[in-house]
């Protein structure tokens, strides 16, 4: 059992070159219902992250904040 396990995680951590076919085959697709926002939407691109100008626009710099909005 453990050489089967261990078989399969340097299977899975090793280093090599993608097949241009594509990555790994996922058997499933998973599709989660997410509202869609886009850090480009008008309501919101120009607002300024953490409300500093420095640190750039929602619209520039903002796609994990987009991301982790649409998850929660």
């Amino acid at each position: 059992m453990l050489a089967g396990f261990t078989g399969v995680y340097i299977d899975w951590i090793w280093k090599r070159p993608l097949a241009p076919r594509g990555g790994r085959y996922f058997f499933h697709r998973i599709q989660l219902p997410l509202p869609s926002f886009r850090q480009g939407d008008d309501k919101w691109r120009d607002d300024p992250i953490g409300g500093v100008a420095e640190n750039g626009s929602l619209g520039s710099v903002g796609c994990a904040v987009a991301a982790v909005a649409m998850v929660f």
